[in-house]
């Protein structure tokens, strides 16, 4: 699925969809897609680390303060803010 922030289309993360019809984003996809945003050490940090592998929830994400929502229309993610 395609992850835009603000009007810039970044590429494709890995999700799947949960039993309750929530989406799960795989956590090494959207590091992959920020990897700009991270200085090397820590992203090299973070991506290295066994959660990388992970699926996340919208919920998580947004507790680590990414505004992130599914885009219907457009069948996207989307994080601002």
């Amino acid at each position: 699925m395609i992850l835009r922030i603000g009007g810039s289309a970044l590429g494709k993360v890995e999700f799947r969809m949960t039993d309750a019809r929530t989406i799960d984003v795989k956590l090494s996809g959207l590091l992959d897609l920020l990897a700009g945003h991270y200085d090397a050490a820590e992203f090299a940090r973070l991506r290295g680390s066994t959660a990388a592998d992970a699926y996340v929830s919208f919920d998580q994400l947004r507790a680590l303060g990414l505004n992130v929502r599914y885009d219907p229309a457009y069948d996207e993610l989307a994080i601002s803010g």
